[in-house]
């Protein structure tokens, strides 16, 4: 299976403050503040970057570990499982559009392949009895 095809949900994503590479960390930023647009990609973070988006990509990649993608996707789902443990009674459909995604069904899959669960077995999990 590609890595990208793979869970690493248990691996912590690294925060801006914890990477050294100072493009990179501006990158990271930059997503962190911006992750919840449906929009965002990889031209737009390589732009505020000032670097291309193919030499950006590689420099990602090689600092971080990950590609862009799989990043986003990454923190996408980590915050949407935080919202959802936070607000249980929150429709999934608001939780996933909350978080940046375009389609429920992305955010589902997507979210089962990186935590494990689906969004409503995450949900039951953290529902007050």
């Amino acid at each position: 299976m590609p890595e990208e095809q793979q869970s690493h949900a248990a691996g912590p994503l690294p925060s801006p403050r914890s990477v050294r590479h100072p493009t990179i960390r501006r990158a990271l930023e930059f997503i962190e503040e911006n992750f919840s647009s449906p929009d965002l990609g990889v031209e737009a973070v390589a732009a505020a970057v000032f670097l291309s988006k193919h030499h950006f990509s590689r420099l990602f990649r090689k600092v971080v570990g990950l590609t862009f993608r799989e990043y986003l996707v990454r923190l996408r789902v980590r915050r949407a499982a935080e919202l959802i443990a936070m607000e249980p009674y929150r429709p999934v459909t608001d939780v996933a559009f909350a978080v940046g995604f375009k389609s429920v069904r992305t955010f589902e899959v997507e979210f089962k392949r990186v935590m494990g669960e689906a969004p409503s077995e995450h949900r039951r999990r953290h529902r007050p009895r």
